[in-house]
């Protein structure tokens, strides 16, 4: 993830995948496509612990047109 995310380092990313674990949260943040471009995201994250292991699955979402239209 912190290939593509621009908003947070590697390790705030971690931190919060372990602040997630137990949670289903959504948030978000700024990622950065193959092309270099910036959009605005929304993830919404489930995770949960199974026999020890830590899960996180997440889907993100592009919300870029959203924002921009608030903006107007």
């Amino acid at each position: 993830m912190a290939d593509w995310d621009a908003q947070w380092s590697a390790g705030e990313l971690q931190e919060r995948f372990k602040w997630l674990i137990g949670k289903s949260e959504r948030f978000e943040t700024v990622h950065r496509r193959k092309d270099g471009a910036l959009i605005d995201v929304e993830i919404s994250t489930s995770g949960m612990e199974i026999e020890g292991q830590h899960f996180l699955f997440a889907a993100s979402r592009d919300i870029t047109e959203r924002k921009k239209a608030r903006v107007c």
